[in-house]
Parts: structure tokens; C-alpha cells; sequence
């Protein structure tokens, strides 16, 4: 589904659990305000009726200077997705375990005998020798074969920290090998996987598709840049003097939640969620305070320029989260509530309006990798649920 809510451009950390409340920010008791009337209106302004030029001075938001980046798709890029597209996942049943194989195993750790906390999984399914595991452990798996179980004893660094009343001890776990799969890079010139399987007409047509894909990926991620450095622009030619009190209650209460749901998602505590996503407790005030800014900003926006939105603009808008989940305008109604989806959709357009009245410049880059340095702890065991996260 498109965002319901513009990023806001701050000088903080926002990982992968900020940015879905970010993107997801719709009151939940607005779900409850789906009323006959909402449905049946003819146009719609912003739900929310502040003074906000008590707390707000509303700087420039026409003809800003912007840069709207867009990167270059190259024949590298579109290799590399045409090998992935090609790679295939299939079951080994010839030989035994090997670097870089997939090995599904059922695994039981145990200290002195008693098993102990995220020691203990069945169906885990990792790649040997990528070392998420304890070395021991998972050099272990190498020279097996479907069917084996056995067991090996893995001693935990001295300095292991996630865990530290693990650090320096020694576990011994049980292991089954449930199954072992590797990929599979099919030719170009395999018509029948091509063709039959992944749905192309030829592999030229699978490379055109791949290329008009990343391209087409390239521009959506352009425009939502762009539309997120509009708005943070406009945010930051604004000045605030205080806030309303019931508005940044509003916004602290949603986070409070989000950050403890998203929290006990990942498994962790409360306190480390938000050391590891935002930083500290003031950055997340900071960040609470950044969203009531936005919202009066959107505000004050709206009420300058006379914004409303139309039945129509407003059908159009909510058509983009149709989805398989969400088949119906209704649906979608049902799960968000319809004054919810009108403010999200008048922000939209108030967001539009700051870039048609942009100087706004295109520029063309070449795809940069981005460098990724993995500095987690050898690991006997991982929390599923965040691995099943990550996966979708």
C-alpha cells in the first residue's frame, strides 16, 4: 500500500520500526468515525481544527529550489536481477552439507544439562557458513546428510553480549537435519524454466521486463524523495512556539503504543527498542514533537490555500491501497476509517501543490551500492519472529 503519512526528514535514526509508524500514522479511534454522512459528503476538509497560528508561523512553502535524484539503471544492474530472477532454490539429495548450502535443521541446546532461552528451534532454516550460528555449531552441519541427527558441544565468546549470562559457557545441542537445498542458476537459453515457469515469452523479454522494472522502481523511489524533501522543506522554513497540549498528547500516545506493539514484535524490551530505533527518550520526544509540527504545518496549509478534496479525488486516492487484502473502497474504509483516508488524502495533495510550485531540478545518477558492514555477535540461535520480519 502507498504511505499514509510523509516521512519527516529529521535528524535522527529512523529505522525499519519508525519508518512503518511513520507511514502507518492514522488515529485508531478515527476507524470509528466511518459514518453515513462521512461517506455520503461531497467534499472534505482536514478533520483536525486548530488555531494553529498560536503555535505556528507558517514560512515559505512556494518556489523552493529542489532536487529530485533519480538513479540510472545499468546493464549491472539489470545482470544482477536477471541472475536472481534465474537463480533457483532446489532440494540436495545426493550428497552432504556444504558451504553455502540452505540447511533446515531441528536444533536443542542445552548448559549442564537444562536448555536454556532462544536455544531450542525446529524448522530453522540457515545458509552454512554465513555464521549467524557459533562457529562450532554451524561448522558442524558440514559433511552431513538428510536424515542425520547428532550432537556438538559450541562455547559462547567471553564477550558475547547478547547474552550475557551465556558469555564464556559451553552448550551442547542435538541437531536433525531436515532437509539441504542450494541454488540453481538456470542458462539463458533454458526456454522451459523461462518460459514455463517464471512467465516471460523469451529471455530478451525477461530482460526488457527486468529493465522497465528497476526503472520504473528507480522513479517511484525519486518521487517519494522528493515529495518527503518538499515536506521537509516547507517544515523547516516553519517556526513553533509551543504546542497544543492535546494534539501532542495525541501523538505521544500513538508512538507509545506503536514503539511498545513493534517492541514485543521483535521480542525486545521497550527501553531497547528505542535505544536501537531512535536513540534515546528524547529523541523520540524530539520526534513526537516533529509530527505535531507536520500536522500543523498540513494545517495551516490547507487553511491558507482553501484546500478540500472532492468524492472523487478522494475514491481516486483510497483506489491506490487496493490490494488483495483490501479489494474494495469499502474495505479499505472499513480497516481505516474514512475521515482518516480524506486527511491522508488532502495531505497528499497539499504535498503536490508545494512541488508544482517548485523549481525543481532532475538529476541523473549513476546505482550506488550501498556498503553494508555487518558487525553483529556470533549467534547460537536468532528470534525467529524478527527473521520472518525481515524475509517479507
Amino acid at each position: 500500500m502507498k504511505k499514509f503519512l510523509y516521512p519527516l526528514a529529521m535528524g535522527m535514526l529512523i529505522g525499519a520500526g519508525v519508518a512503518a509508524i511513520v507511514y502507518a500514522k492514522i488515529n485508531k479511534a478515527d476507524k470509528e468515525k466511518k459514518t453515513k454522512e462521512a461517506k455520503n459528503a461531497k467534499t472534505y476538509s482536514l478533520s483536525t481544527d486548530y488555531d494553529w497560528k498560536s503555535y505556528l508561523t507558517l514560512g515559505e512553502y512556494k518556489g523552493l529550489s529542489l532536487e529530485k535524484t533519480v538513479y540510472t539503471v545499468t546493464d549491472e544492474d539489470v545482470a544482477e536481477e536477471v541472475e536472481y530472477e534465474l537463480t533457483e532454490e532446489v532440494t540436495v539429495t545426493d550428497r552432504a552439507i556444504k558451504k553455502g548450502d540452505y540447511a533446515d535443521i531441528d536444533f536443542t541446546g542445552t548448559i549442564d544439562g537444562e536448555e536454556f532461552e532462544g536455544g531450542s528451534e525446529e524448522g530453522y532454516v540457515l545458509t552454512v557458513g554465513d555464521y549467524e550460528f557459533l562457529e562450532e555449531f554451524e561448522d558442524s552441519l558440514i559433511g552431513h546428510e538428510t536424515g542425520d541427527e547428532y550432537s556438538v558441544d559450541a562455547t559462547f565468546p567471553d564477550d558475547y553480549e547478547e547474552d550475557e549470562s551465556l558469555a564464556g559457557k559451553t552448550a551442547s545441542f542435538k541437531i536433525k537435519i531436515n532437509e539441504i537445498s542450494e541454488d540453481q542458476v538456470h542458462d539463458s537459453s533454458d526456454t522451459d524454466y523461462i518460459v514455463d515457469e517464471l512467465g516471460y515469452e523469451s529471455y530478451e523479454d525477461m530482460v526488457k521486463s527486468i529493465r522497465a522494472d528497476l526503472e520504473e522502481s528507480n522513479q517511484a523511489d525519486a518521487e517519494d524523495s522528493l515529495e518527503a524533501d518538499a515536506l521537509a522543506c516547507a517544515l523547516d522554513a516553519c517556526t513553533i512556539s509551543s504546542y497544543p497540549e492535546d494534539l501532542l498528547q495525541m501523538n505521544q500516545d500513538y508512538v507509545d503504543e506503536e514503539i511498545a506493539e513493534t517492541a514485543d514484535m521483535y521480542g525486545l524490551e521497550v527501553s531497547e527498542y528505542i535505544e536501537f530505533f531512535y536513540g534515546s527518550e528524547e529523541d523520540v520526544t524530539a520526534y513526537v514533537e516533529e509530527l505535531t509540527k507536520q500536522d500543523l504545518l498540513f494545517q495551516a496549509i490547507a487553511d491558507t490555500e482553501k484546500i478540500t478534496i472532492s468524492r472523487s479525488e478522494y475514491e481516486a486516492f483510497v483506489e491506490e491501497y487496493l490490494d488483495e487484502e483490501y479489494t474494495t473502497i469499502e474495505a479499505v474504509e472499513e480497516a481505516y476509517g474514512v475521515e482518516a483516508l480524506a486527511d491522508e488524502a488532502i495531505k497528499d495533495k497539499i504535498v503536490n501543490l508545494i512541488i508544482d510550485q517548485a523549481n525543481v531540478t532532475e538529476v541523473q545518477e549513476d546505482s550506488q551500492e550501498e556498503e553494508y558492514v555487518d558487525e553483529t555477535e556470533d549467534d547460537a540461535f536468532t528470534d525467529s519472529e524478527i527473521e520472518a520480519e525481515e524475509e517479507e
